[in-house]
């Protein structure tokens, strides 16, 4: 009997100390990014919320993108990111950003960010971390040769 109130204690246990890491949940990042004709910035946003500047569908999961012209927070550094072809897509933490002849730069919210880089048959030409600091440009040049 004293085996079963062990057994059940530890299982207990176990499970409270499981369940915050269980329901912890991905931050939502805000992607902010400025076209290469514009010193705008514009969010990138997958829920509608207002009249956008434009909507655009997100390739590989037809769900929209809407944008809307928005400052990014002084908290946010910048990411350059050059890519071999304009009709290459960027992602940032599993989000999509846009497509690289649509955007100049992006700005996140400061600390380390995944980045891919996808053709537009969705393989990827480049998958790679980079740290952000607020108020300072990192440049992403992706080595494409293979």
């Amino acid at each position: 009997m004293i085996r079963l109130w062990k057994a059940s204690a530890i299982a207990i246990l176990a499970l409270l100390t499981l369940a915050p890491i269980a329901s912890a949940k991905k931050k939502k990042v805000v992607i902010y990014y400025q076209p290469p004709s514009s010193t705008s910035w514009y969010e990138v946003r997958t829920v509608k919320s207002g009249a956008p500047v434009y909507t655009y569908t997100i390739p590989e999961s037809k769900g929209s993108i809407y944008v809307y012209q928005a400052a990014p927070p002084t908290t946010t550094g910048t990411v350059r990111v050059t890519a071999p072809a304009p009709d290459s897509t960027l992602w940032i933490d599993g989000d999509y950003a846009g497509t690289t002849g649509n955007i100049t730069q992006v700005a996140l919210e400061e600390g380390s960010h995944d980045i891919q880089l996808r053709d537009p048959q969705g393989r990827r030409l480049f998958a790679g971390s980079v740290d952000v600091v607020a108020g300072r440009t990192t440049v992403v040049k992706p080595d494409m040769e293979r």
